[in-house]
């Protein structure tokens, strides 16, 4: 998979820490702005 930055301003890092402290993750998108958006994809892995 392609992974690219982002220019993000801190007010919109601020909006997604946020977002990711509220445990609501079960959306996989993020919108930061006009034309940006950030997926969030996480997996959970045991090990027995």
């Amino acid at each position: 998979a392609k992974q690219e930055g982002i220019k993000a301003d801190p007010i919109q890092l601020r909006h997604f820490l946020d977002f990711l402290k509220c445990g609501k993750l079960q959306t996989e998108t993020f919108f930061m702005g006009p034309n940006q958006c950030m997926m969030v994809r996480l997996e959970w892995h045991w090990v027995l």
